[in-house]
């Protein structure tokens, strides 16, 4: 059933030490969509690089990632370790850049401070500026500075500093919540969910026979190229043809370091035509087209794709 909801669109920034750290921000943010979306009409929308931003020539690159992915977003949620980042040119790295125009902005900024152990040969003058950044930060109050020990420390302590933001934010703009008087990089949407289960409710012996037939990370590549693909279509079946699912199983392939697909067509006809997958149907083979065929699968499936790909820390 669908319900109307404002979207705001959480910036993820972070120099490149800190991947296992984003994606437990992703899992934090999904777990609070599953938690508070419905109650709240509100939805959290997470914005990485790795699949927002598009290639661009002519512009200094942090310039290009500011007008894609910064200015539109609502809430930056950063975090630092052992490393501060690249120099862009006008700031010490990327994602100081990005919290600086934040903080001109006037939109709210989450920065997050790991205190796990550092590695012996860490970079003691990246890690400086670190300390410096953070020391800096907080003399200047630019936004919610907070540390943390663990992923699981950081997701509890993110999930309750959204809500308390959350709150802020539609509280500074108009009850009538019509697009116009909305907050400027805020849109209000027609949310679609499924008719399934939700989230923190799935169907345990569903998800273990989809675990079950998923027997090779092609098999898995391929379905959660339906789950990327989820992010950027809304309502309806999801519909691919055998080729983008290839691409798209191929990127992620390569995001986590895994091998690449060369032949999909019978990975694809197993999940159509015998086994656990085929039962659930889960994926079905519509019309044919010039290199391949079209395959498409309901939206309700795509909570058990997510939890899938949560529990294989895949980036997608």
């Amino acid at each position: 059933m669908s319900y109307d909801a404002i979207v705001y669109q959480v910036l993820i920034a972070s120099p490149s030490d800190v991947t296992e750290e984003r994606e437990a921000i992703s899992k934090a943010i999904h777990s609070w969509n599953a938690a508070n979306s419905r109650e709240l009409k509100t939805v959290l929308l997470p914005i990485r690089w790795e699949t927002h931003a598009t290639p661009g020539m002519g512009e200094r690159p942090q310039k290009m990632l500011n007008e894609q992915l910064v200015n539109p977003s609502d809430i930056l949620v950063g975090v630092f370790w052992i490393r501060i980042g690249t120099d862009t040119g006008e700031s010490e790295s990327g994602t100081i850049e990005e919290i600086k125009e934040f903080v001109r902005a006037n939109k709210p900024v989450l920065t997050y401070f790991s205190k796990k152990p550092m590695p012996h040969d860490a970079d003691v003058s990246q890690l400086d500026k670190v300390r410096e950044f953070q020391t800096k930060i907080m003399k200047d109050k630019m936004g919610l500075i907070e540390s943390f020990s663990s992923d699981s420390d950081l997701e509890n302590k993110l999930s309750r500093h959204l809500t308390k933001v959350v709150s802020d934010l539609k509280s500074a703009t108009s009850p009538s919540t019509s697009p116009k008087n909305a907050h400027p990089a805020t849109v209000a949407i027609k949310h679609e969910t499924s008719s399934s289960t939700p989230p923190e409710q799935l169907d345990e012996q569903i998800l273990s026979q989809i675990n079950h037939a998923l027997k090779t990370d092609k098999q898995r590549f391929l379905l959660l190229a339906f789950l990327n693909l989820s992010t950027e279509r809304n309502g309806g079946d999801l519909e691919m043809n055998s080729e983008e699912i290839r691409k798209i199983a191929n990127n992620i392939a390569q995001k986590n370091q895994k091998h690449e697909i060369s032949k999909i067509s019978g990975v694809l006809s197993g999940f159509t035509q015998e086994g656990e997958l085929k039962k659930l149907k889960i994926l079905s083979r519509g019309r044919r087209v010039r290199g391949g065929s079209i395959y498409s699968m309901d939206r309700k499936w795509l909570p058990y794709l997510r939890r899938i790909q949560l529990d294989l820390k895949w980036e997608l």
